[in-house]
């Protein structure tokens, strides 16, 4: 694999179930868009064991070369597979980005917030950003929010469903989305 994030996107129909299926039904896609992702690029034909840092970073044991991060909002489940460690979020709309924002990010944050010609936008780059970067270290939000982004990139774009993605990895490269 050359110097390419490759995101797998998938988008699931609405079976009406409950949040709880549902989360379900999504990790169950992002395991299938891990599995998918590992046969098309590496030929693996079977997922491979997958261990957990100390941090609960995801991982695969066997294969140290091939790295992985999956996120899912909404129906759509998205999963990042590159040579380099990676965090990868997605997120559809939110009911209180204000609230979020103001709690997290604080007044100078909350005030660029307020200033902004597309608040959900704003909302969203900044929010799958911050998960996004806590994902490629394998930390948490908590630890990780409104800090400085050292020694890493990032990569946006708004889905065609609507979904904001952020990939961030070691160092910019180039991001290959193949939708399933």
């Amino acid at each position: 694999m050359d110097e390419t994030v490759v995101l797998y996107i998938t988008e699931l129909s609405d079976a009406g179930e409950n949040q709880r299926e549902r989360a379900q039904r999504l990790s169950e896609a992002g395991r299938h868009l891990l599995a998918f992702g590992l046969g098309d690029l590496y030929g693996i034909t079977s997922l491979p064991v997958i261990s957990k840092n100390e941090n609960g970073k995801p991982f695969f044991k066997d294969h140290p070369d091939i790295h992985f991060n999956i996120s899912h909002s909404g129906l759509t489940a998205v999963c990042a597979i590159a040579y380099v460690t990676v965090g990868v979020d997605i997120q559809e709309k939110s009911r209180c980005p204000d609230r979020i924002i103001r709690r997290f990010g604080g007044e100078e944050l909350y005030k660029r917030y307020e200033d902004a010609d597309n608040r959900e936008d704003f909302f969203l780059s900044w929010w799958t950003r911050e998960e996004s970067y806590a994902k490629y270290l394998g930390s948490t939000l908590a630890v990780c929010i409104g800090g400085e982004k050292k020694h890493c990139s990032f990569w946006q774009t708004r889905l065609r469903n609507g979904c904001f993605c952020t990939v961030c990895t070691e160092r910019k490269i180039a991001v290959q989305i193949k939708e399933l």
